[in-house]
């Protein structure tokens, strides 16, 4: 019979030095599907308020449409579409409430979805998410869209964008927007005849999405806004997760409060500042289907692969368990 684990999530959020609340979050927990977010505003909260109220649904939509077995690949294309899917929305005006008019706000979007025990971490924007255990190891984090991303400025530029820094400021997308793919911000996505361009644009919205395999111990997850992680490194926050857990200091409940403190009143983040954390537990339900190949003894070039990649992570003389799970990840049965 499948156990479900409890779900739950500790959330803290301020306003900090701005005019306004632009920042969101979302906690959403149901059988086999839990969906964790924050989402951080620009030019206004509208987008983020609706990526609150509505992004869970599209979500739950897309992967509904996945026929069984399941695959990694089909999920991470399916949270691809969700995004598309809703910021296409955004500029045609189709979400509840705006009567046809495109939204002209932004917002970024920092989304853990749990699949049984597969994490998959769903990002567009510079808020951050970072998988860590209660050693204080990171096990996993996105990566930032700046424009100055290697990767990033050369799409902006092939779109017809720049990338401009001005003295004192971050590099913008044409020395105006600080990221380089949200939500909305419909003037750096449209041609010159009005046509949505969608992936072809000097700002995207497509997310980078990776996957993560929960193991046995307990993973934290920590979700937050650039308020936090602009001037809080991400081992601080491990570092705090490790304390929490291991009963020094602050209970997890509390480490949300005690994280935006930090930033906002002793580093001096002036902007809105959320951070969600949520404890992972692996379910023991069915998993989502992996490809797996049977390894015969003539296929030695497999065992040299396993072994090769075994080193490299630093995996040799390792437990059988540690190897076993890395055989996993590469798809081999032995």
């Amino acid at each position: 019979m499948s156990r479900q684990q409890a779900c739950s999530a500790f959330v803290y959020s301020v306003q900090g030095e701005r005019d306004y609340q632009e920042d969101t979050y979302v906690v959403s927990c149901q059988p086999s599907l839990r969906v964790f977010g924050v989402f951080d505003g620009h030019s206004g909260g509208g987008v983020s308020l609706l990526l609150k109220r509505h992004l869970v649904r599209y979500i739950r939509a897309a992967l509904a449409k996945l026929q069984k077995p399941i695959r990694v690949s089909q999920v991470k294309a399916a949270l691809k579409q969700a995004f598309r899917a809703f910021d296409l929305h955004l500029f045609h005006g189709r979400m509840p409430g705006m009567r046809g008019k495109r939204a002209t706000a932004g917002s970024t979007a920092i989304v853990l979805v749990q699949l049984n025990h597969y994490v998959f971490l769903v990002n567009t924007g510079d808020s951050r998410a970072i998988l860590v255990d209660a050693k204080g190891k990171i096990l996993q984090a996105t990566q930032d869209h700046k424009p100055n991303v290697a990767r990033e400025a050369k799409r902006i530029r092939a779109a017809g964008g720049r990338v401009l820094t001005l003295p004192g400021e971050p590099p913008r997308v044409d020395g105006n927007l600080a990221l380089s793919r949200a939500f909305g911000d419909f003037s750096y996505k449209v041609s010159g005849t009005g046509t949505y361009l969608g992936s072809r644009a000097k700002v995207i919205v497509d997310p980078d999405v990776t996957h993560y395999i929960l193991p046995a111990r307990q993973v934290y997850a920590v979700l937050a806004s650039d308020g936090l992680w602009d001037v809080v490194r991400s081992i601080e926050v491990a570092r705090s997760i490790r304390y929490a857990a291991q009963g020094k200091g602050v209970s997890m409940a509390q480490v949300p409060r005690a994280l935006v403190h930090l930033a906002v009143k002793q580093r001096r983040s002036g902007d809105n500042t959320t951070v969600v954390i949520a404890p992972l537990h692996r379910d023991t339900i069915t998993p989502l289907s992996t490809t797996h190949r049977t390894v015969t003894k003539k296929q030695t070039w497999t065992y040299k692969r396993l072994y090769a990649l075994a080193q490299r992570r630093n995996l040799r003389g390792r437990s059988t368990y540690k190897k076993a799970e890395l055989a996993r990840k590469l798809g081999i049965r032995l």
